[in-house]
């Protein structure tokens, strides 16, 4: 389904929350990662509003998505059964991208 999502605004709350949650986990020496979904290519320019949204409130706190939305984007192929499932090829690429990118950093 490349149907776009609904236009929900994220909750601020939540994001406080998460803010206080990630900053008492850091404070106990847990480094955290966000990472956004991989995305088949036409639910990603369906959804662009809400991903930046979502996106951006993640920055607005101070943690963004370690990844970029845009660089977990996958051809509609590499999906099976949702916009959000990956057939076993798709899940190598996108685990490889995440282990290579982690693996700069630490």
């Amino acid at each position: 389904d490349s149907a776009p999502l609904p236009m929900v605004s994220p909750d601020e709350k939540v994001f406080i929350d998460l803010k206080e949650k990630i900053s008492t986990l850091s404070e106990r020496g847990v480094t955290i990662f966000f990472l956004p979904p991989p995305y088949c290519r036409s639910s990603f320019q369906n959804d662009s509003l809400a991903i930046n949204r979502i996106s951006e409130s993640l920055k607005a706190i101070g943690f963004p998505y370690y990844l970029e939305p845009s660089g977990c984007v996958y051809p509609d192929s590499m999906f099976y059964d949702s916009r959000y499932h990956l057939i076993r090829e798709g899940v190598v690429m996108h685990s490889r991208k995440i282990a290579g990118e982690l693996k700069r950093t630490l």
